[in-house]
């Protein structure tokens, strides 16, 4: 069995927006990253998998749950505590330009994080600037130029080796290559998996383009609404899916070619407002099977499957 890393359990962040309404972002989410693994979060916007990306790294407070990283609790952590911690679980941004200083040379970005923990000799901390930049593919001339003069894949191999630059052992990617052109999008993904054979890390990978996730993902988890609706096995979830959500997702991926198009799916109306979310099921308002009982409880977690599980009281029924 594969060794937990980080773990949640039963994890929630409520936001306060004023005039007594508050607005539930995640909700009761229990999730395990394994050491050496990539974690596939993936769902429409608003699903609320960018939010708990942020508990994950401790940029939100969470409202209730709790957060295991090696079998420590870090939920309450702070100070030199968590300055220390923050070390070992480090983030690579959607947008590779605005993530960068712009005043800062791409030699003194990666070098930046090694200043900030004292690692090293200056001496040591220029040496291993220069070697992060040659392993995400980058020639030492690029450590003299400033973002504006980086294309939009180099600036995001900038911001890996950024966050290599403390040997994390986690890597946390939000939308990593969706800013990027197709062509490189499959360089930068390619890297992050040479990475991960290379260094043992492993990846939380937050995305919603399903092909993407297929390439770089062995474990996937659906959000919906703030909940977990399916987890497993990425080829598993991703080929034969269980949840009617997860369907329907799969569903809206374009077919490259007309003799294999097939029936879809298709969900009507938008995703619930978060403000006032629907009684029951969540996902029931656009399920194209619910029924009168899936407004009347909340599904939990359930196996449906080898290593796959889902929250769908119609799943449950089988």
């Amino acid at each position: 069995m594969s060794e937990a890393l980080l773990e949640t359990k039963e994890l929630s962040k409520t936001f306060n927006i004023g005039k007594g309404k508050s607005l539930k972002a995640v909700s009761d989410v229990s999730l395990t990253l394994n050491k050496g693994e990539t974690l596939a979060i993936v769902g429409e916007s608003g699903c609320g998998k960018s939010t708990l990306a942020r508990l994950l790294l401790r940029l939100e407070q969470a409202t209730s749950g709790g957060i295991e990283f090696d079998g420590n609790d870090i939920s309450e952590i702070s100070g030199a505590v968590e300055k220390q911690w923050r070390r070992n679980v480090q983030m690579v941004f959607q947008d590779p330009y605005t993530s960068l200083n712009p005043r800062m040379i791409a030699h003194d970005a990666i070098r930046e994080p090694l200043d900030n923990y004292a690692e090293g000799t200056k001496q040591e901390r220029n040496q291993k600037a220069h070697d992060l930049l040659h392993r995400v593919g980058l020639n030492v001339d690029f450590g003299q130029r400033y973002p504006h003069e980086l294309s939009g894949g180099q600036c995001q191999r900038l911001g890996i080796a950024r966050a290599l630059a403390l040997n994390p052992k986690v890597l946390v990617a939000d939308e990593p290559v969706s800013a990027l052109d197709v062509s490189i999008q499959a360089q930068v993904l390619n890297l992050m998996m040479d990475l991960q054979a290379d260094l043992g890390i492993s990846i939380v990978f937050v995305s919603h383009d399903l092909s993407v996730v297929r390439h770089i993902s062995d474990r996937v988890i659906v959000m919906y609404l703030g909940r977990i609706v399916e987890e497993g096995p990425a080829d598993i979830v991703l080929d034969t899916p269980s949840h009617p959500y997860t369907k329907a997702l799969l569903d809206s991926v374009p077919i490259d070619h007309p003799s294999k198009r097939r029936s879809k799916t298709l969900l009507s109306g938008e995703v619930a407002s978060p403000l006032n979310p629907p009684s029951g099921c969540a996902f029931r308002t656009r399920c194209p099977v619910a029924t009168d009982q899936c407004a009347q409880t909340i599904p939990k977690l359930r196996s449906v499957g080898p290593k796959v599980s889902a929250a769908c009281i119609l799943l449950e029924s089988k």
